[in-house]
Order: C-alpha cells, then structure tokens, then sequence
C-alpha cells in the first residue's frame, strides 16, 4: 500500500498531466507534454522517438484502465490504482526505463548531465513556475558539482516515487508539491 506521501506525489503528477485543467488525463495531455519537449529543440534529439513510444505505450496502458475501460479519459482514482500496481511491482524495468528516456529528453544537448538551464526547461515544459527551477535543481544536483547525472537522476526518480521522506530531493522533480494536493476518496 502506497504511503500518504506517495499518493499526493501521484496527485500532482496527475494535475501536471491534465493540462487542461477538467479533472482527467487524455491523450492530447501526452501529446502536448511530447510537443512541448520537442518545441524547446531545433531539432529532435536522439531518445526522443523512443521517449514518444514510452508515452504513447503509457498512455495505452493508462487509458485502458480507466473507467469506463478504454475511455481515453482516465480520473485521477483510476490513474492512482495504475500507478499503485506499477511501484508494488517495484521500479524494475518499467520506472527503470522511463526514467532514462526522460533523461534522454530533459538532456538537450546529449552530453550525459542535465545542467540548470536544462532544468529550466524541463519546468517550462511541465507549465511549472520557473521561480521554482533553479532551487529544485541545487537540492537535485546530489553532489553539487553543478550537474545532475544519469545516476543521480535514477536516486531522484526513486526518490519521488519510493521515498515517504517529505525531505527527499527527489520529491521535487515536478514541482514542490502543492500542500493542499487532494487526497483521492477512494484511498482515503
């Protein structure tokens, strides 16, 4: 059973895919968070197909969830529940494998690190406030050597999906979290 902490980390993720603000994630959420990737590049880099294929394969699993199955509108319980199977299974080669295609995607320049500049994008590309960026990259940057690696990056997605540590810099991935994220009825 998932902690309280990981459920509100799982709410925001949810709010920051519903782009349009209607309760539920769509397709056209996936496609608007890929395009938004690929329109902070001139051209696209190298991962970002596989990361398309990632999401779109996500998105299938995602939407045949929800109910009504198949209905291409997941809620945020149904998208609680899959999420919930996913990191019972453990991070394994599903978390294992988005996280390396979206460091692929959030490392524009293709040399191994993501820099401060990187991470601001990666917060434009969510509709984050940018204010935000540059403090969310100094707790992420684990060694402070001024980048964050591939291998940190792997801690940091454990961190957001795993850790019940509210302290945690991987919590800050997408965001702080707001304090006032919902709690889902169902799991309440």
């Amino acid at each position: 059973m998932l902690s309280d902490l990981q459920i509100r980390k799982l709410t925001h993720l949810f709010h920051l895919h519903d782009a349009n603000g209607n309760g539920f994630v769509e397709r056209t959420d996936y496609e608007r968070l890929v395009g938004r990737l690929l329109g902070q590049r001139e051209r696209e880099p190298a991962g970002i197909g596989a990361l398309r294929e990632v999401w779109r394969s996500h998105w299938q699993e995602v939407s045949g969830g929800g109910p009504p199955q198949g209905s291409a509108r997941v809620p945020l319980g149904a998208w609680i529940e899959l999420w919930t199977a996913i990191l019972e299974a453990g991070f394994g080669a599903r978390v294992l494998g988005l996280c390396e295609h979206l460091f692929a995607g959030m490392d524009i320049d293709g040399d191994g690190k993501i820099t401060a500049d990187e991470s601001r994008q990666w917060f434009e590309i969510f509709g984050l406030d940018p204010a935000g960026a540059d403090a969310t990259f100094a707790a992420c940057d684990l060694n402070g050597d001024g980048f964050i690696t591939r291998d940190e990056w792997i801690q940091l997605v454990d961190q957001f999906f795993f850790s019940d540590d509210p302290a945690a810099p991987g919590n800050l991935l997408f965001g702080a979290l707001a304090a006032n994220e919902e709690h889902p009825e169902h799991l309440a």
